[in-house]
Parts: C-alpha cells; sequence; structure tokens
C-alpha cells in the first residue's frame, strides 16, 4: 500500500525507494539514539554512555 501510494507521488525506480527508506530507518534509529543519550547528560566512561542506547534499542517499536 505504501509502496503502491509512493511510486505514484515520486516516480523513482524501485532500487532507488529501497535505498531512500532503508535511509529514513536508520535516520530515525541514529535520532532516537541521540534523544536516549541527551536524556542521560554527561558520561564519565564509554560503558555508561552505552547502557541507555542498550535499553532504547528493545523498546524500539516499528512505526
Amino acid at each position: 500500500m505504501l509502496l503502491d501510494h509512493s511510486s505514484r507521488s515520486f516516480p523513482l525506480p524501485p532500487a532507488i525507494r529501497q535505498v531512500v527508506y532503508t535511509t529514513n530507518s536508520i535516520e530515525s534509529l541514529n535520532a532516537r539514539d541521540r534523544r536516549a543519550a541527551q536524556a542521560c547528560g554527561h558520561f564519565l566512561k564509554e560503558t555508561a554512555a552505552l547502557k541507555p542506547l542498550y535499553f532504547a534499542t528493545p523498546a524500539l517499536e516499528p512505526t
């Protein structure tokens, strides 16, 4: 359904549309990681920075 609608809106080849969808998914994940890291403030160690990212990743819901 989404592919049908977008193919009418954007006359791009299927391979290009797949790259766009993949890029949007990666950017969404990066934005969620940034929000999780900023919510905790500053980190003293690298492992302390990875902890909120670890807990935020399973909480991702497909949208």
